[in-house]
């Protein structure tokens, strides 16, 4: 459990990030 929860807030952190950075490219 602890494994699963731990990897899925990476990729969530990771995910938001993306995010914002994909908003700042193409919005600016």
């Amino acid at each position: 459990c602890d494994q699963r929860g731990s990897y899925h807030a990476e990729s969530a952190k990771l995910a938001r990030e993306r995010s914002l950075e994909f908003l700042r490219k193409h919005i600016g």
